[in-house]
């Protein structure tokens, strides 16, 4: 894993104890994944911490890319950290292992994309997004149970998603942040900078990486 010391210093000293965690795919000769970390910084600007390229997203990868940020990061069992993600199920998993006294949400236009494939409608996209938004439990729970008269099915599959996870009304005080989107990787993994070095050999990507990131 790489973390640029520089990258390191200035996250620790002037950014919110708030990441967005994500993969994506190489597209090089080679079928790799590249890991990476996002914050922000007090400018709401994405301000990369750490990156590395590995086989697949699987269970041990993520293991062993998460303790070496916590490593580097001083963390230790997560408390006062948030940490957002598209929801991948082995990363929840780790998350859930190694950070247990974290927090962890996830992006709400991927919990909406998947919501949207069986819950199709206007009124239901409206509603979903503006439960997202809410700032307090009685707003939140006001809009829950007007999706619950329009669609008894669709109230059903968001009454599986823990509020805490994906509303603003449940987030907790700590980092005083209220993202909803994993926008910082989103827009970190598709740079033009990002896409040229994902096409390039494995070590040949991560050089272009560090220059981009030494000249940020």
């Amino acid at each position: 894993m790489f973390v640029l010391g520089a990258c390191k210093q200035g996250f620790l000293e002037a950014c919110k104890p708030l990441v967005g965690v994500d993969g994506c795919h190489v597209k090089g000769p080679y079928t790799c994944q590249l890991l990476s970390v996002v914050g922000a910084d007090s400018n709401n600007c994405i301000f990369p911490i750490a990156y590395s390229i590995v086989e697949q997203e699987n269970k041990d990868n993520w293991a062993w890319f998460l303790n070496l940020l916590m490593t580097d990061l001083g963390i230790d069992s997560g408390r006062g950290w948030t940490f957002i993600s598209d929801k991948q199920k082995r990363l929840i998993q780790v998350l859930g292992e190694l950070l247990p006294e974290a927090e962890h949400q996830f992006c709400v236009r991927h919990i909406f994309n998947n919501f949207n494939k069986k819950h199709k409608g206007e009124a239901l996209r409206t509603d979903v997004w503006a439960a997202a938004k809410a700032t307090t439990v009685a707003a939140f729970t006001t809009v829950i149970d007007r999706i619950k008269a329009l669609n008894v099915d669709a109230y059903i599959w968001l009454a599986n998603k823990r509020p805490h996870e994906w509303s603003k009304s449940h987030f907790g005080d700590h980092c005083k942040c209220d993202v909803l989107l994993n926008n910082w990787c989103d827009s970190f993994n598709g740079t033009n900078m990002l896409l040229e070095a994902r096409g390039k050999l494995i070590l040949s990507c991560l050089e272009h990486i560090k220059k981009y990131l030494m000249k940020m």
